[in-house]
């Protein structure tokens, strides 16, 4: 749009620089503000390409299929506009980074209750069977070959033991306070991701409140500025401003098209926050699909 200005502005002033109303010197001034307006665009491209081969690289899709979506911001203002404070899971308790801390602490009340158990004294059953074969009897006669390969005398033996190293002791309660220390850390873990996630959460119900906020003000601003762009150009046909004051009205309004982006950026952004912390990102994807 800024490019389109800046082209009207040019043809306009050329033909009242050929009429002999305005000077040439305005004719410079227009080509070169609309040269600008031109690498501004080349920037921009340059940023979208970039974005497209970072998304390239983590979905594995081509650069040139990745286009931006650019009704996104409109959906999200009319699903959330209305809805005030977000009615998100405020317990976190199923937030996947809370699940992860939790496997921790399980693991490590698990590794805990090993190593006791592993010091503990331990039980087993023993047995035992022996037997004895000859070939010589106990007459003294002597049999054939064969006849020692048999047990003629046998006994048994069947008994419990009881084992328990008292030289570990020391080490046993080392291992377990290291243990038990790891214990308290993954629970420290838990409380700070806690705590983080509420602060995110509060972070994102203040930007989203100042994105509301900017949205439905952001426009009486454009509004405004294409108003004082349609005059100021207006009176610069005429010959009653000059191309300073016309060039000041036209970046005017170019601040104020950006500030609209950008206040519709800051709301998507503040949104997806707000989702992430309250673990309501499938929500607020199904809710846009």
């Amino acid at each position: 749009q800024n490019i389109a200005r800046n082209m009207e502005i040019r043809r306009s002033i050329q033909s009242l620089a050929v009429s002999g109303v305005k000077a040439g010197v305005d004719t410079s001034i227009a080509e070169a503000e609309l040269s600008r307006s031109r690498l501004s665009l080349m920037e921009l491209n340059n940023q979208v390409k970039q974005v497209q081969l970072q998304l390239s690289a983590i979905s594995g899709m081509p650069p040139g299929d990745i286009v931006p979506d650019t009704t996104l911001p409109a959906s999200m203002y009319s699903a959330f506009m209305q809805m005030g404070a977000w009615s998100g899971d405020t317990l976190y308790a199923t937030h996947p980074l809370m699940q992860v801390y939790r496997s921790m602490e399980t693991n490590s009340l698990n590794r805990e209750e090993q190593v006791r158990k592993s010091y503990n004294p331990r039980l087993s059953l023993q047995a035992a069977v022996w037997g004895r074969g000859s070939s010589v009897s106990a007459q003294d006669e002597f049999r054939a070959l064969s006849k020692g390969f048999g047990f003629e005398r046998s006994n048994y033996l069947i008994g419990l033991g009881l084992s328990f190293n008292i030289f570990d002791l020391k080490k046993r309660q080392l291992q377990v306070h290291v243990q038990q220390e790891n214990t308290v850390y993954a629970r420290k873990k838990i409380l700070e991701q806690e705590t983080a996630l509420a602060t995110s959460s509060a972070q994102a119900d203040a930007e989203l409140e100042t994105a509301r906020d900017r949205l439905l003000e952001m426009p009486h601003q454009l509004d405004a500025a294409q108003a004082a762009y349609r005059q100021k150009f207006s009176l610069y046909k005429n010959g009653l401003t000059n191309i300073v004051e016309l060039n000041a009205t036209l970046a005017m309004l170019y601040r104020a098209e950006i500030g609209y982006t950008a206040a519709r950026y800051a709301y998507c952004k503040a949104m997806f926050q707000k989702a992430y912390a309250t673990n309501q990102l499938e929500t607020l994807l199904n809710l846009l699909n």
